[in-house]
């Protein structure tokens, strides 16, 4: 299940963006919001059903065009390449559901590696299979 949510992204002297990222060490390192800073711009965009359930899995703005997010750090430098505009610059953020472990896998949730691409490419496919 993926969501796209458009967010105004502040220009970089607004301050901080108040998102707490990190990797999803359990499932492929995909980047994952864990918490909104009530001072946050995307506080009241984001739904809290998003944070720490869905993977960021890219951005995309008209201006730099679309880029897939493959972990924390690929977002942080997405997030900040696109905030030197001078004005807040529309973003669509996609969001794809977080994968649980497989049933059989060990208690910590440890699953073998997966390429990340192979992880897109079936959240798209499954997405396309969806929309039918």
């Amino acid at each position: 299940h993926s969501v796209k949510i458009i967010v105004g992204l502040p220009p970089v002297g607004a301050g901080k963006l108040g998102l707490i990222i990190q990797d999803d060490a359990e499932h492929y390192g995909l980047p994952l919001i864990m918490a909104l800073s009530p001072e946050s711009p995307f506080h009241g965009v984001i739904p809290p059903y998003l944070v720490q359930n869905y993977w960021v899995t890219g951005v995309k703005d008209s201006l730099l065009g679309e880029a897939r997010t493959l972990n924390a750090q690929d977002l942080q430098r997405e997030l900040t390449s696109r905030r030197k505009m001078k004005e807040e610059n529309p973003v669509e953020v996609s969001f794809t559901l977080k994968q649980q472990p497989a049933a059989g896998t060990s208690p910590t949730g440890a699953m073998p590696p997966i390429p990340p691409q192979h992880v897109m490419m079936n959240a798209m496919a499954q997405q396309l299979t969806s929309q039918q």
